[in-house]
């Protein structure tokens, strides 16, 4: 054990003199050392800045799919009938009363059901024409709408068809100017309502766009929207959600046999799978993700090469240079092993200097990519990725060693005699 740990150390200090005649090396020619660097370098921030961007945009879609609450969703919609013997089967379209029983369903986790429509709305300015969208139990939390001022709709307010709303940013700030909006009146389609909330303007991480026609939304009470502008208990969409992205296929299709069942046969339905359509942008934004891997990768890969063939140059001009010197060491014991090692290690030094140089870069360059998009008003989190830092560095010893064997046994073989002659 004791002869084992002192040949070990034995190893540890002769990798420690080697990386120091290595650094030794670099210092003494340090332009041609930092050109040797550039391609390592640059080849290697590409791949950290690659896997970084890669990864922190796959992060921003699947976050925008989370804060639209739509990855585990379908919606039923009504549609007419087709024909008159269907009709004669006397389904009424989607009602009230199918979200209920849909919503006793084991795989239904959430639900609610929806109206749409556009009224003129009126407060202290002129008249406007708004979206209204009468909303069910949860349905604004379903669609992760948040309430900045005031509260959301309540189950309060659909027992009691109350005439309360909750507006958009665009649409209070329509209504009541620079007001407070909140308990204050205005008229919907000729009927008062009280706004109890303001909900906050949606967004997305990924892309910047405009979404007007959602924050000039006005919801209500389905039940209200029903009583004062329908007068029937039909409904547009019915929203549910399953308990995972994985269990949508299983709950849509239970919930659509209920459906089916409710409606005696009558398919005067449609379904919008929100997960599948998920799933479909998901396989674009990958296969989007992969192509800008394959080309990216390609440049580093480049980036990569020409570093190693700038490092092969150099070590040839190095061993060239050093031919009396190897040849006095092998003249006083060096054997080609010790020789061969010395080259190795600068090779690996130069290598290895170049991948941390170049994770450096990459993290520079993805911090300086998150503050042009704090710039322009964009909030993008860039975390430095790991992996591509991992085999970045990795590549780079791979290079330094490559590249760096031939000119290391070529110096271990020369002839000690004919190398002190020169």
């Amino acid at each position: 054990m004791a002869r084992l740990f002192h040949f070990s150390m034995a190893q540890l200090y002769e990798a420690y003199e080697l990386l120091l005649d290595g650094c030794r090396s670099i210092l003494a020619h340090k332009l041609r050392s930092l050109l040797t660097l550039t391609g390592i370098v640059f080849g290697v921030a590409s791949l950290v800045t690659m896997f970084s961007i890669v990864t922190s945009i796959k992060t921003m879609v699947l976050d925008d799919y989370e804060r639209w609450g739509l990855k585990d969703t379908f919606d039923f919609q009504a549609r007419s009938v087709d024909s008159k013997a269907a009709a004669d089967r006397a389904s009424k379209g989607l009602r009230s009363p199918d979200t209920d029983t849909l919503l006793t369903l084991a795989s239904v986790v959430e639900g609610t059901n929806l109206l749409f429509g556009e009224f003129i709305g009126q407060a202290n300015l002129e008249p406007r024409r708004y979206p209204v969208v009468g909303t069910g139990r949860e349905g604004l939390e379903m669609r992760r709408l948040a309430v900045i001022s005031g509260r959301s709709l309540t189950h309060l307010d659909l027992a009691e068809r109350a005439p309360v709303a909750v507006l958009g940013t665009r649409a209070a700030e329509e209504l009541f100017a620079e007001a407070n909006p909140l308990g204050r009146e205005f008229t919907l389609g000729g009927e008062r309502f009280r706004t109890v909330g303001v909900l906050e303007a949606p967004r997305l991480t990924l892309i910047p766009a405009s979404f007007e026609f959602l924050e000039r939304r006005v919801y209500i009470p389905v039940s209200t929207y029903q009583a004062r502008f329908t007068g029937t208990k039909a409904v547009q969409v019915i929203a549910l959600r399953a308990p995972s992205y994985e269990a949508v296929g299983p709950t849509l299709a239970d919930a659509e046999a209920k459906l089916l069942q409710l409606h005696r046969g009558v398919r005067d339905f449609e379904i919008e799978n929100n997960a599948a359509e998920y799933g479909e942008d998901m396989e674009m934004v990958n296969g989007l993700l992969l192509g800008w891997n394959i080309v990216l990768g390609a440049i580093a890969v480049i980036s990569l090469l020409i570093g190693g063939i700038g490092l092969f140059s150099i070590l040839q001009v190095s061993v060239r240079e050093r031919v009396r010197e190897i040849g006095i060491r092998k003249s006083v014991g060096a054997d080609d092993g010790d020789i061969r090692r010395e080259f190795l290690a600068e090779s690996l030094t130069l290598a290895a200097l170049g991948g941390l140089l170049g994770i450096l870069l990459g993290s520079g360059l993805c911090m300086g990519a998150e503050s042009i998009a704090a710039a322009f008003g964009r909030d993008w989190y860039i975390p430095i990725s790991p992996l591509g830092s991992a085999i970045g560095f990795l590549f780079s010893i791979i290079v330094g060693f490559g590249f760096g064997t031939y000119p290391a046994r070529r110096a271990a073989d020369l002839d000690p005699v004919a190398a002190i002659s020169q």
